[in-house]
């Protein structure tokens, strides 16, 4: 092998590997600037990709002679990429621990499923009503609802869930319910996005509920700012209920992946659960069979990257189960999250 060709070999690997590890190093520092902040978000990319370029770096140095150099530069090559696992591993691997919970006798249990329906640029509207119909939740929470999909939920809809909160706009959001409900559409002080407050009566108990849907954190740094806002109202909306000692939960398309320091505060301040933890890594945006309808036959690219549709939960819910769902035309896919009600609470 030419000594040229090992030396820029090498170079080529040592900068990839820094720039990997520079990435996650960055992801670190989320609260110091939207930058930082939507480096958090690539957690398993940093994590893979720093698998690879260690695998890489370990053949290349099988090809030198005598052994002792071979080791020398493998333990060389290994550094960056070794620091970028611990760093983008300790972010992901509370999603892979077992979170199994105990569950009361006699617990009520509750099923919900949630979608970002795209809003007029979906263009299937069957898929999502034949899914409903396959997995019967209990509740519909759907966001980015349009005039038409309104008038299509609430007309196909209603004699299965004939509780429903509506709010039919651009970034509308709607919630459908088998169960008796109460609630009101609020508005963020900026912009007026929408948000569902509700309590759901499940037989003789109460959970209040939170359908959101906050600002996407890119373009103009207000937006994040905006976002964030928004999650520090969930929190504040959750305290009140605990207050009142009510179970509650936040569902929606959050715009923020569980590796954001912002998502963290949430659950901290909202005293809340991900329901994801311990169910492995569970992405929902962008799915690409939307993205590129037209472009690609079949199903191919029908995969998401992100998790950024989220169910969290105080601490009193136990969650039996929470699964991705097939596409339904959306960039985004839908989740359903299935939960046992404390026992004893109404």
């Amino acid at each position: 092998m030419s000594r040229w060709f090992f030396a820029f070999a090498c170079l080529f690997l040592l900068f990839c590997q820094g720039l990997c590890l520079s990435l996650c190093t960055f992801s670190y520092l989320g609260r110091h600037g939207q930058f930082f902040e939507l480096t958090t978000h690539f957690q398993p990319f940093y994590f893979v990709f720093a698998l690879l370029l260690l695998g890489l770096s370990l053949c290349l140095c099988l090809l030198l002679k005598p052994v002792q150099k071979r080791i020398s530069f493998a333990v060389l090559l290994s550094v960056l990429p070794a620091m970028t696992l611990i760093g983008s591993g300790y972010r992901l691997y509370p999603y892979f621990l077992s979170a199994h919970q105990k569950t009361a006798a006699g617990s009520e249990k509750i099923t919900l499923l949630h979608c970002n329906l795209w809003g007029g640029r979906n263009r299937d509207r069957l898929s999502f009503l034949s899914l409903v119909q396959k997995e019967k939740p209990d509740l519909v929470a759907v966001c980015e609802v349009e005039d038409k999909w309104h008038g299509l939920l609430s007309t196909s809809l209603k004699q299965a869930y004939p509780y429903c909160i509506t709010f039919p706009h651009v970034g509308g959001v709607e919630l459908y319910s088998r169960y008796p409900l109460e609630g009101e559409v609020r508005l963020s002080e900026r912009g007026h996005r929408p948000r569902i407050f509700a309590h759901v009566h499940v037989g003789r108990q109460v959970v209040s509920l939170v359908v959101a849907h906050p600002p996407t954190p890119v373009g103009e740094a207000k937006r994040l700012k905006a976002r964030n806002r928004e999650f520090e109202i969930y929190a504040l909306e959750c305290s009140k209920s605990r207050d009142e000692g009510l179970p509650y939960l936040v569902i929606g398309d959050l715009n923020c992946t569980p590796w954001s320091p912002y998502f963290r505060k949430l659950l901290r301040e909202g005293a809340l659960n991900d329901c994801g933890v311990g169910m492995g890594l569970m992405p929902t945006w962008p799915n690409t069979a939307a993205l590129t309808y037209g472009l690609l036959p079949g199903n191919i690219g029908t995969g998401a990257v992100l998790p950024i549709d989220h169910c969290l939960v105080s601490r009193d819910l136990t969650v039996l189960e929470k699964r991705v769902l097939g596409p339904v035309g959306s960039d985004h896919l839908p989740i359903l999250v299935r939960l046992a009600l404390p026992a004893g609470k109404s």
